[in-house]
């Protein structure tokens, strides 16, 4: 008899009047809970897709460091020329008569473009380029002053367009760059 006296005087409240438990804490606490994961799946989603759009800037990034590398050694390999006969339509130099290729469309071979001379690291493939020579320009025509910014002395400049792509981490990031350059023949 003992025990169970004790055992009412702990369930009695400050009243003296039985205390019935109804499970609110437990409810409210799992509600709690649900609410939190869905904060922590939520996070979790944005993490993973800003590390994503992350990486993305950086393999376009290293795409178009490639590709500028690329139009930097077709500009280079127009100085050291000192003549236009070698561009006849094979090994990516084009001649002013030869029609453009599809850019975006083209398998870059080595039959159709130059290689990269160095090596690249951290990219799916070197860099390559297209140079096609335009046409020859004489100094004196039109506002073209090359010779020394200013200087009215006659020359002629060649034109050329260099045609770069570079790619990234990833075959699928491209970036395709074009430029122009002259030089004094």
């Amino acid at each position: 008899m003992f025990q169970t006296s004790q055992l009412l005087q702990t369930t009695k409240t400050t009243h003296g009047k039985f205390h019935q438990q109804r499970g609110a804490i437990l409810i409210i606490s799992l509600i709690m809970l649900l609410v939190l994961t869905i904060l922590g799946v939520t996070g979790m989603r944005t993490t993973v897709l800003e590390e994503k759009m992350a990486g993305n800037l950086r393999d376009k990034n290293l795409a178009f460091q490639a590709a500028e590398t690329a139009l930097r050694d077709g500009e280079d390999l127009i100085e050291t020329l000192v003549a236009t006969s070698s561009f006849n339509g094979s090994n990516g130099r084009l001649g002013s008569a030869d029609n453009d290729p599809d850019f975006f469309n083209m398998t870059w071979t080595d039959s159709n473009s130059i290689e990269y001379t160095d090596t690249m690291p951290d990219v799916a493939a070197q860099p390559r380029y297209v140079v096609k020579f335009i046409k020859q320009v004489e100094g004196d025509t039109g506002s073209l002053k090359v010779s020394g910014y200013g200087n009215d002395r006659a020359s002629t400049v060649s034109n050329f367009r260099v045609t770069a792509k570079g790619t990234g981490k990833s075959a699928s990031s491209t970036v395709l760059l074009q430029a122009y350059y002259g030089k004094n023949m």
